[in-house]
């Protein structure tokens, strides 16, 4: 029937390339396990406050494998440590375009968001950001270092809004639970007095393309004003609290000497 034991028709043949397929796969994985491994030598060998031996031993293996999402973030991260951001931030893009995934993906975000931060570059960094809390909504990492974005870009009651909020939701500790009712509704009574202030930039067009709400401005003049703002925080307690924590308020803001 056929010309050969193996010709096209055989189940034999539909066997061997089953196994072919099986075994290519299987290096497959085997060198993806030990290209992780070494990545995690790497890693854990890192000196922080001398990344070029990281930096040294990273390059060569980028050159084997120039689209590995992972190694591009690992080479990103080094270069992140050792104070060269804008190289930094370039593997970070590379890393994300390659298909970074999982927890990796997590921390790319973080680390590309607070390096375009420190490059003075708070819209792209607050972006970063808002995409990363909306693929990790219950990351508390990346809580912390979104709330540090908008203080430094001048959203002062944003930031403190945004880390109450992380504490309610990511501190697991007996003295905290008692409270957290009256944490998140500090929270919002924080946002909101920082939506509704007559002082907000309302030309900002940084709201409309991140979606973030309107806070106050940055602007010198408006924040003459902060002192009053939070001092009226103290006298006003949030809505709709009740029970443990509900007399908890917002203390007058400190003066300036100890």
């Amino acid at each position: 029937m056929f010309s050969t034991p193996y010709g096209t028709g055989s189940p034999e043949f539909g066997f061997a390339r089953t196994g072919n397929r099986q075994g290519h796969a299987q290096r497959r994985h085997n060198e993806w396990m030990t290209l992780n491994e070494e990545l995690d030598r790497i890693f854990a060998g890192r000196d922080r406050n001398n990344m070029q031996p990281t930096i040294d031993a990273l390059v060569p293996i980028l050159d084997r494998h120039p689209t590995n999402a992972r190694v591009l973030y690992e080479l990103g991260g080094a270069y992140d440590t050792a104070g060269m951001e804008q190289t930094a931030g370039s593997f970070y893009e590379q890393a994300l375009r390659a298909g970074l995934s999982g927890d990796p993906l997590r921390r790319c975000y973080l680390q590309y968001g607070s390096t375009l931060r420190n490059l003075g570059e708070f819209d792209r960094s607050a972006e970063v950001f808002e995409r990363a809390r909306q693929e990790f909504p219950d990351s508390p990492s990346l809580a912390v270092f979104q709330a540090i974005t908008f203080h430094a870009a001048g959203l002062f009651g944003e930031a403190v809004a945004s880390l109450l909020e992380a504490v309610a939701d990511g501190v697991d500790s007996p003295d905290m639970e008692r409270y957290k009712p009256a944490i998140r509704g500090n929270a919002a009574c924080i946002r909101s007095m920082v939506t509704d202030s007559p002082s907000v930039a309302q030309n900002d067009d940084r709201y409309e393309t991140t979606g973030l709400a309107r806070p106050r401005s940055s602007r010198p003049d408006v924040l003459a004003e902060d002192q009053s703002f939070v001092a009226a925080l103290a006298g006003r307690r949030p809505t709709g609290i009740t029970g443990a924590g509900a007399g908890v308020g917002i203390p007058a803001a400190p003066g300036n000497t100890p």
